[in-house]
């Protein structure tokens, strides 16, 4: 059972539910503009019935132990979502995604979830190699996983289709804090 996990200054990741869909659905239509270039799934939720089905799968996949899933809060407000998605439980991986509205960016808000989510995914679930896939061309986001405490590994050249196009992607990773080792 997944629960809530707190990212400081007032943001919050929790779980998400099935009674997400309607209030996630009117974020993403709020945002549609701010988040279509880079979120491939946007011009395919067309209606609340589109994000109660992703919320159903991704529920499903939580329960399998694929995924782990939460929305984002700042105080009571929604403002978007993240998820740690793929995990392969032999290989300790997993790779992260998120999302957040217009109105909550540049507040460190996405910074602090996301550390929330990858301290959970070492501490709690035993990950060790946690991922990001951005577009390069996605400064935001690229910047968001550096502020994290990721590191670049990668440039994936024509790794991801975005409005029928091919973009590079940057493979960000990151391990869990280790002590330094003492001679």
């Amino acid at each position: 059972m997944q629960r809530e996990l707190s990212a400081g200054g007032g943001v919050t990741l929790r779980p998400l539910d099935l009674s997400d869909g309607a209030p996630l659905f009117a974020l993403i239509d709020r945002n549609r503009e701010h988040l279509g270039p880079w979120m491939m799934w946007v011009p395919a939720t067309q209606s609340a019935h589109d994000v109660d089905a992703f919320v159903r799968r991704t529920l499903a996949e939580t329960a399998r132990g694929a995924t782990l899933a939460y929305t984002i809060r700042r105080g009571d407000e929604l403002v978007g979502a993240i998820d740690a998605h793929g995990i392969e439980v032999q290989n300790r991986r997993a790779e992260i995604g998120y999302w957040l509205a217009q109105t909550a960016t540049g507040s460190g808000t996405m910074t602090a979830a996301v550390g929330a989510l990858v301290g959970h995914a070492h501490a709690a679930c035993g990950l060790h190699r946690i991922e990001i896939l951005v577009a390069t061309g996605n400064t935001p986001s690229c910047n968001v996983a550096e502020r994290a405490g990721f590191t670049r590994e990668a440039v994936l050249r024509d790794r991801i289709v975005l409005h029928g196009r091919f973009h590079d992607a940057a493979l960000y990773v990151r391990f869990p804090q280790r002590e330094p080792n003492h001679a």
